[in-house]
């Protein structure tokens, strides 16, 4: 391939990615793992694009120095082009669940295959079963060029088998998601292998990230940014996977609320009212697992859903003891206080979330109302 061509079509996916890689560096989020992971996945595929490009610059030069580069060069193109994959494997997983423990035994898994597949292409730098270079060094395949189309392959289909056994399970946006990434990402590497034509894999590649990072902007768009938790729009997509699983679930929601939220801002200013929003949330989400879910509902209203199984009074109290903690240990002029509400909700009945939480939102205010009065008595 002439250089100046491969340079026009490797540097429009180049200089996407690049392009995506800034502004997200640039952009604030609270989810760290997801940040680190993506931005691997950015970084790989970068660094891909530069070997493949340094590749159609050396590719039919004579010499013994260019063959060994490019033997080094192909070497670390396959090893940072086929991690990108896995590492994309690991995101979609990641976004999907967010479950610490299976994502660590994702990254084990992903970690090991990745380990094989360098051993190989260091062994084939001996052999050149995977790939070898002529005497005028023009690339070849090697006999056992399937490994890389097998590994190539393989996240596509663990994403597909685990995606039919687990589809009730995620939103049909991640399903919707995943489909598109095995699409291109498959039809990048069918295509690039049948003509032995890369740059059409890295268009493919650079669209694949593209619809990540569009994805990521809409999740972003869930989760509060001044608390780090999820807000109003979690919480009904929430319910919404909920609903769409099959047998009825049950599960233990409380409304809490800050009071006299509306008094720290007015005395103390809007910055200490986030402040204040922040160590709630803080508390609150320290209190928790990893299968509970917290959001931020409204201005100073959260909502904690947990599995009914579990003891929601008990949790409650652990919250409010959290909280009277932090107000020893904080020397700021005012004291945190919650008031709450919160009774059972049953997936697949027909009790509808809005009156759902209407209820339970009566209880906490009924609440806040007996604490008002008792406070006036005391001050009498």
């Amino acid at each position: 391939m002439p250089l100046v061509y491969s340079f026009n079509v490797l540097f429009g996916p180049f200089l996407l990615v690049v392009i995506i890689c800034i502004d997200y560096l640039l952009k604030y989020n609270t989810d760290v793992i997801q940040r680190r992971i993506f931005v691997s996945c950015l970084i790989m595929t970068l660094l891909a694009i530069v070997c493949d490009f340094i590749n159609q610059a050396l590719a039919g030069q004579d010499g013994q120095t260019v063959q060994t580069a490019l033997y080094i060069v192909n070497t670390l193109y396959y090893i940072f082009q086929v991690g990108a994959m896995y590492v994309t494997v690991v995101f979609l997983d990641y976004i999907s669940y967010k479950n610490m423990k299976r994502l660590k035994t994702i990254i084990i898994i992903v970690a090991a295959i990745n380990l094989a597949h360098i051993i190989a292409l260091l062994l084939n730098l001996q052999w050149g079963f995977y790939f070898f270079f002529t005497n005028r060094n023009e690339f070849m395949y090697g006999d056992k060029y399937f490994i890389r189309l097998l590994i190539s392959y393989l996240p596509f289909i663990l994403d597909i088998i685990d995606l039919l056994l687990s589809y009730k399970n995620i939103s049909v946006y991640h399903i919707s998601l995943i489909f598109i990434i095995i699409i291109l990402s498959s039809a990048g590497y069918t295509l690039s292998f049948i003509v032995n034509n890369t740059p059409l894999l890295w268009i493919c590649s650079a669209s694949c990230l593209l619809a990540l990072y569009l994805f990521i902007m809409r999740i972003d768009a869930k989760f509060d940014v001044l608390t780090g938790i999820g807000n109003k729009y979690l919480f009904y997509e929430f319910i919404d996977r909920l609903n769409r699983q099959s047998g009825k679930q049950s599960w233990s929601i409380a409304m809490l609320d800050i009071d006299d939220f509306r008094r720290i801002n007015n005395t103390y200013g809007h910055i200490e009212g986030d402040n204040a929003l922040r160590n709630v949330a803080l508390t609150i989400k320290g209190c928790i697992r990893d299968s509970d879910l917290v959001v931020r509902y409204g201005n100073d209203e959260f909502i904690l859903a947990i599995q009914s199984e579990y003891d929601i009074d008990r949790l409650v109290e652990r919250i409010q003891q959290a909280i009277h903690d932090h107000n020893e240990k904080s020397d700021r002029a005012y004291k945190l206080k919650l008031s709450y509400g919160y009774g059972t909700f049953l997936t697949h009945s027909e009790q509808n979330i809005n009156d759902f939480l209407a209820q339970i939102e009566k209880l906490m205010c009924g609440q806040k109302n007996v604490e008002r009065k008792s406070k006036d008595r005391r001050s009498k």
